[in-house]
């Protein structure tokens, strides 16, 4: 599930890492850890949130669980569901047709790459 935080910190200097130091706080509180390689990232149960700045997404097995962590969330956060990820920091999710899983791409940012540089319509051998 995508969530967005309804305060926009973009361009606001300092309230970022402000913001930031508060929601880790409260995401401990919740029950999250923290990961050990990542400051985005925290764990709970079987649940990866994953934070930049005000966009946030989890990935969890167990869906039942999502209403209850959400209004825990909620409770702590001015914040909304967007519903199922689609596009999250230049990554583009696609649902699996089983609906097991999600396959995660970037060839719309390889695309626009090519386009910008001249070379959308243009036919190479490769070796």
């Amino acid at each position: 599930m995508y969530y967005s935080f309804l305060k926009n910190l973009y361009g606001q200097k300092h309230v970022s890492r402000q913001f930031y130091l508060f929601m880790v706080e409260r995401l401990e509180k919740i029950g999250f850890q923290k990961s050990r390689d990542d400051d985005c990232v925290f764990y709970l149960e079987d649940m990866i949130f994953v934070v930049y700045v005000d966009d946030a997404i989890i990935f969890m097995k167990d869906r039942s669980k999502l209403k209850d962590i959400f209004s825990k969330l909620e409770a702590e956060f001015d914040m909304e569901e967007k519903g199922d990820v689609e596009q999250f920091l230049g990554l583009h999710f696609s649902k699996f047709k089983d609906h097991t899983g999600y396959s995660i791409t970037q060839t719309h940012l390889i695309d626009q790459i090519v386009a910008d540089v001249g070379l959308k319509d243009k036919n190479f051998k490769c070796p």
